[in-house]
């Protein structure tokens, strides 16, 4: 596609996504009302460039489709309501996840194109979910086509999730917390009791630090080659952290894994954690907490590894990312890294309690 025709569509995605917002906003969400804003605003256009065809067709795709976009999307967000989204965000997973429906658009450019608009107007954290509903609808839809999904690659269920839930009903599992908590450490202490365990290795825009390989601590990427991966639908989460480099987790390996019958383990931040639970409502996820917050700040200044002033992001961060302890399956504290790794490990099934009396 040439950078005119790309540049083109991008602009008349604006011009639904001005459509649909303004009838979000004035309530007149119903098919016959949208189509008649829509029909208004072919006629009378107050933007710079008017919408066309290729505009009005995405419009008319939800209109025609509103009830069942609406469910994919509330499928594909189990943890984050259409209502509780803000209006621009809900405009765009509304028509993007309405144009990788029923159009029939290739899913990279589509993507890529609804992600510039994303970035435009909403925050990172807005735009790392809004990509990952995107991705996982169009997963969906293309599930749907083959009759496969994750679930399935797992021997799950998805109608019986509430009980399939039980820890060691699972395969797959998160673990997530605060910067400095330890969740690097616990991971590999976990790794070393269970070689067989799988375990992601995540893809990142930073450089990396001493002593860290490529392919075997991170995947170090520069940002058009993440990009890129967002716009393919080949990461399961991302996110930017701490408002600096953008992590993010490969989603055939993680397929692969589970599909092979292998017990996977994510070591990821909040935000991605948050991702993954909305588009994978199979996966189980341990928060890992500090003993207390003066030994977390311990930690972090311990580190040497990062600035004054990415330490103090960190901390305000963790801060923040301790309030949401709540929303996870399990929590451990991580008071003792041995004790913790056990404790861990005993959550997924890889090793049984002692039995009473036991030594």
């Amino acid at each position: 596609m040439s950078k005119r025709k790309s540049t083109a569509r991008t602009t008349q995605r604006r011009r639904a996504l001005d459509v649909v917002f303004e009838a979000d906003e004035r309530d007149l969400l119903r098919p016959d009302d949208l189509e008649q804003l829509l029909n208004e605003r072919q006629v009378v256009s107050t933007a710079q460039v008017p919408i066309n065809q290729f505009g009005s067709d995405i419009v008319t795709a939800y209109a025609h489709h509103m009830i069942d976009v609406d469910t994919m999307i509330e499928a594909s967000s189990e943890d984050w309501a259409l209502s509780r989204m803000n209006a621009v965000d809900r405009s765009i997973v509304r028509l993007g996840s309405a144009e990788l429906m029923y159009l029939n658009h290739e899913r990279a450019p589509v993507i890529s194109e609804w992600a510039n608009i994303a970035r435009t107007l909403s925050t990172d954290r807005s735009v790392g979910f809004v990509m990952g509903v995107l991705n996982r609808v169009a997963d969906i839809h293309e599930d749907e086509t083959r009759g496969e999904s994750l679930g399935a690659a797992m021997g799950l269920d998805s109608t019986t999730r509430d009980a399939d839930r039980r820890p060691e009903k699972q395969r797959f599992f998160v673990l997530t917390g605060p910067s400095g908590v330890g969740k690097g450490t616990v991971e590999a202490a976990v790794r070393a009791m269970y070689p067989d365990l799988w375990i992601s290795t995540s893809v990142t825009t930073r450089s990396p630090r001493t002593g860290e390989v490529d392919g075997q601590h991170y995947f170090f990427v520069d940002d058009a080659k993440f990009d890129q991966m967002i716009a393919n639908g080949d990461l399961l989460e991302w996110a930017t952290v701490h408002g600096t480099h953008r992590y993010g987790t490969p989603k055939a390996a993680v397929r692969d894994a589970l599909g092979a019958g292998k017990t996977v383990l994510l070591e990821i931040d909040l935000d991605g954690a948050r991702q993954i639970r909305a588009s994978e409502p199979e996966v189980y996820e341990i928060f890992l907490a500090p003993p207390t917050w003066d030994t977390l700040r311990d930690r972090l200044a311990g580190r040497g590894t990062e600035s004054e002033d990415e330490r103090e992001r960190r901390l305000e961060t963790a801060k923040v990312e301790l309030a949401a302890e709540s929303e996870f399956d399990e929590i451990v504290i991580n008071d003792d890294i041995d004790r913790t790794a056990h404790e861990v490990a005993r959550i997924m099934g890889l090793e049984k309690p002692a039995a009473s009396g036991e030594n």
